[in-house]
């Protein structure tokens, strides 16, 4: 059974991960616009900070009492980024202090494409 603090502490974390994500992708849409640039990069950062923070609290947690938060539930998520809108529903594998683990329970064929792009485009 997962432990609560640690679970509320996951969520707490996964939810700064999200915020992260979209102040990452704004911030990629305004190359080039300085003014905007340089608001969204402050916004970036400050969501950078609240994840770092977050994590920590997690890992905090885990060294202090040796929980685990985890949960198997499926979750509908959809991110966009210069490949167009990706939607999927994902089932978390695991979660360690390193990180977690999300497997992809169902997904459309054109979401297949598109993350095949972006995974292929951040690889380079």
């Amino acid at each position: 059974m997962a432990c609560p603090t640690a679970t509320n502490l996951f969520d707490a974390y996964a939810n700064a991960v999200m915020e992260l994500f979209d102040a990452t992708e704004r911030l990629a849409n305004l190359v080039g616009q300085h003014g905007p640039f340089e608001e969204a990069r402050d916004r970036t950062e400050h969501a950078r900070g609240k994840c770092v923070a977050a994590r920590l609290a997690l890992e905090q947690h885990w060294v202090q009492h040796g929980c685990r938060a985890f949960s198997a539930s499926v979750d509908q998520t959809s991110f966009s980024g210069h490949e167009g809108q990706i939607g999927a529903e994902a089932v978390v594998g695991h979660v360690t202090p390193g990180g977690l683990g999300l497997k992809f329970s169902a997904m459309g064929d054109e979401d297949g494409k598109r993350l095949k792009a972006l995974i292929t485009r951040l690889r380079k």
